[in-house]
């Protein structure tokens, strides 16, 4: 159910650096920075690739931190320890009386349950959902 995960480490990295290994299916883009998890997968990219082809000036030697500002991903992502149940995740998800803009779309499975810990896979909202 966990999604594998291609931490990128530089945000300045060029995208052509990053799409081939992000390429592989199930495959999901992590960027830390300043305590902040940022999850971007091909529909990022995608999006962003659509937008600036069309006015000739898609660059493939963009860095990320470009790409990813442009495109503005859409995963709210917390961490989580491994140890987090399908009952847990989805109690985050879909806690009642909590903000829908608040709660997670994505978790962060990490070695510790910190956002600093080793990553192990993403888990989404809507991996839950399809479970229930």
């Amino acid at each position: 159910m966990l999604h594998a995960v291609l931490e990128v480490t530089d945000a300045s990295a060029p995208l052509k650096n990053i799409i081939g290994p992000l390429s592989a299916p199930g495959t999901w883009g992590l960027l830390r920075q300043n305590g902040q998890i940022t999850v971007f997968g091909t529909p990022e990219i995608a999006r962003w690739l659509a937008a600036w082809t069309e006015l000739g000036v898609a660059d493939l030697e963009e860095p990320l931190s470009v790409v990813l500002e442009r495109s503005e991903p859409r995963h709210r992502t917390f961490a989580v320890p491994p140890a987090t149940t399908v009952a847990e995740a989805g109690a985050k998800f879909f806690a009642r009386n909590v903000p829908t803009k608040v709660k997670p779309t994505a978790l962060l499975v990490t070695s510790d349950g910190s956002v600093d810990g080793q990553p192990i896979g993403i888990l989404f909202k809507d991996d839950i959902r399809t479970r229930r």
